[in-house]
């Protein structure tokens, strides 16, 4: 979030009913409010597996 030292943590849907996108997807804007807002800068956030285990900068990854 901008001019904070706050995290967010987004999880995955466990609901076969929900649907979900790939963060490494080509469909531009992630879908939500925090995202639609421009509150949250995706490009810069870290991704980690439900394992812990570290991926990197999502623009890396994208």
């Amino acid at each position: 979030m901008r001019g904070l030292n706050a995290g967010i943590i987004i999880m995955p849907a466990f609901n076969p009913l929900i649907t979900g996108i790939a963060f490494n997807g080509n469909q531009g804007r992630i879908p939500g409010s925090l995202f639609r807002s421009h509150s949250v800068e995706e490009l810069s956030m870290t991704a980690y597996l439900l394992d812990g285990t570290y991926l990197g900068h999502v623009a890396d990854i994208t």
